[in-house]
């Protein structure tokens, strides 16, 4: 569906006619209302079409998008804090109040799974762990390495940003068309399939020395990136030249 970028400046434009048509009888005193009513009319619609293609303009710079997105960031991040907030309050009521119930109590708890939430459990087997009942707490356990998970994925999304860099300095380009140039190149050297997979594997055997060099991941590599493109790009001629 097409949007209308001048919705806004039509809309107030209508409502300013409007306006106009209103200010044209109260001046004409009952005297050549039809002149008055026209000029009214045209006038209201000009200056507010005029005004809202202004503010429409307005809303959809660049400087105000950016403001609002850093609003919604905001609002995100005050969610965040008070959802935490919220949470260890919860953990600080559950630990409080497991310390001072018997260990039989908490095992039946425990094994019937009589919490109200995954903080309570938290908080459940940390007091199991403090009373040697269970040797770790399978929740830390889950959390440690969903901890890890996400700190290594931040990790290699920055080292793949890092690789991309060099890449665009490289090939002479934005960020956005590494790719797209690389695969240009390709075309315009016409290298035969032989070529293709040696190329290939070059690169690949490229991708230790250069994790080495960088101190990220072989697979975030910049020969990891064009390794993959290479495969791509054989692989696509290659089904192009069945077909045909």
């Amino acid at each position: 569906m097409k949007t209308d970028h001048n919705k806004l400046a039509k809309t107030s434009g209508i409502i300013f006619g409007m306006i106009g048509m209103i200010f044209g009888l109260v001046i004409s005193d009952g005297k050549d209302i039809g002149n008055w009513l026209f000029v009214g009319i045209i006038s209201g619609m000009f200056w507010g079409y005029l005004i809202g293609l202004v503010i429409q303009k307005i809303a959809n710079s660049k400087l105000v998008k950016t403001a609002l997105k850093k609003i919604d960031k905001i609002k995100v991040e005050r969610h965040s804090r008070q959802d935490i907030k919220k949470k260890m309050v919860e953990f600080a009521h559950s630990k409080e109040k497991f310390k001072y119930l018997s260990d039989e109590t908490l095992k039946e708890k425990y094994r019937n799974k009589q919490v109200t939430s995954h903080i309570s459990l938290l908080a459940l087997e940390e007091e199991l762990v403090n009373r040697d009942i269970i040797e770790y707490s399978p929740m830390h356990e889950k959390l440690d390495k969903i901890g890890t998970y996400l700190q290594n994925v931040g990790k290699s999304s920055n080292d793949r940003e890092i690789s991309l860099k060099l890449l665009a300095k490289k090939l002479e380009c934005p960020i956005s068309e590494v790719k797209t140039s690389y695969l240009k190149h390709l075309l315009a050297d016409n290298f035969s399939t032989e070529e293709l997979h040696d190329l290939q594997m070059s690169w690949h055997n490229k991708k230790d020395d250069e994790s080495k060099k960088l101190g990220i991941n072989p697979d975030d590599t910049p020969a990891a990136f064009l390794t993959k493109w290479t495969k791509e790009f054989s692989e696509n001629r290659f089904r192009s030249n069945i077909r045909s």
